[in-house]
């Protein structure tokens, strides 16, 4: 009978299902894809994630003299879209978090840690996002 319900419940693309030994609870977060790019559309990308409600600024030289706003992201929520460009990385330091841009037209997309523990998307880059609607983490 559980595994029927996980079987049914888990055919539902759009929501995310917590089970724990004697519960299954579907949150009531709808999973949404957003599509994005640098300005020129050599690179092009596509995030699928909760509802974006919120974003963060970085008060690191680069991030403020940029204008980020961040959105984090685990590796399997991003996906580069086929035939897109390469993204050119620059690293204040060693150890820094690696910032990717379009060698074309500069956009600054993501941000990576060197160990890919940490990756952050650029929501100026996400089309179609209200971003004066959305909280701001300083």
């Amino acid at each position: 009978m559980i595994l029927k319900s996980i079987q049914a419940i888990s055919s539902l693309p759009q929501h995310s299902i917590i089970i724990t030994p004697n519960t299954i609870i579907m949150s009531e977060e709808e999973i949404k894809t957003y599509h994005g790019s640098c300005h020129c559309g050599n690179f092009a990308f596509t995030v699928t994630v909760p509802e974006i409600k919120r974003g963060a600024r970085c008060n690191c030289s680069l991030c403020h003299r940029k204008g980020y706003f961040w959105l984090s992201v685990k590796p399997e929520q991003f996906k580069a879209d086929e035939g897109t460009g390469e993204l050119a990385c620059y690293q204040v330091s060693e150890g820094c978090n690696r910032h990717l841009f379009c060698a074309t037209c500069g956009t600054g997309v993501m941000a990576k840690k060197p160990d890919e523990s940490f990756m952050a998307v650029n929501l100026n880059t996400v089309k179609d996002l209200d971003r004066k609607s959305l909280e701001v983490k300083e």
